[in-house]
């Protein structure tokens, strides 16, 4: 007798090949994730760029004093007469006569030479903090600087640029730092001179910030006697 048996279907067996679905979309969100990246990266270089290409220019008055005169001095002359002398290939710089009750302002033009806007924050004047020897003393910066940060600990006196100033692209915008000279701090004794570093100021873009320096020959030389007094 014959028996008669049902076919038998064999299991499934699993597809052990990966999901060609699964690996597309994997490789799309590390293509965006790649993309997205070295948009912030350009980006990033970018705002730094930018922000490099501001700086401190002077004009040919940075100092104007009331109450002190103000003439040209260098470091390489030693007896006072270089700003008589034409056609001098000595470097000469300003020199302010300190005198107890003047009132000075240092003039300084931030130059924006980037293509986007950027916002000053912070001025800073170097060797003008409340803790310095000297009878320098930073009081406040025109415009919009009236409020006074903590002294750095290298000495300089900051202020807040309140709400930012703008220097557009391609432009620029002037500033004045106030300096007065205190009888209370009588650390700059006759005869001595001394160049404190220019101003700087913190301009920011797009939330990054950089801090730019005055060049080192743009220093506005302060003495205590006149160069007929003393053997400048």
């Amino acid at each position: 007798m014959t028996e008669l048996v049902d076919d038998v279907v064999p299991p499934a067996v699993a597809d052990a090949r990966p999901s060609r679905r699964v690996g597309r979309g994997v490789t799309v969100t590390v293509g965006i994730a790649g993309v997205a990246a070295l948009a912030l990266i350009g980006w990033f270089v970018a705002v730094q760029v930018s922000l490099s290409n501001v700086r401190i220019a002077y004009d040919a008055a940075p100092v104007r004093c009331d109450g002190a005169n103000v003439g040209l001095y260098s470091s390489d002359d030693a007896d006072g007469t270089t700003a008589e002398v034409p056609f001098d290939d000595r470097l000469l710089s300003p020199v302010v006569d300190v005198t107890q009750g003047m009132l000075c302002a240092v003039r300084l033009h931030i130059v924006n030479t980037s293509w986007a806007e950027v916002e000053v924050m912070t001025v800073g004047a170097p060797m003008m903090g409340r803790e310095m020897s000297t009878p320098l003393r930073a009081l406040h910066v025109n415009p919009n600087g009236q409020t006074r940060l903590p002294d750095t600990v290298e000495g300089s006196a900051e202020f807040l640029i309140e709400g930012g100033i703008t220097v557009p692209a391609g432009g620029s915008q002037t500033l004045l730092v106030v300096i007065d000279a205190s009888g209370v701090r009588d650390g700059l004794g006759p005869c001595i001179a001394l160049r404190p570093s220019s101003p700087y100021v913190v301009v920011q873009l797009a939330g990054l910030s950089r801090h730019v320096a005055s060049d080192e020959e743009d220093g506005i030389w302060y003495r205590r006697g006149s160069a007929a007094e003393c053997d400048f």
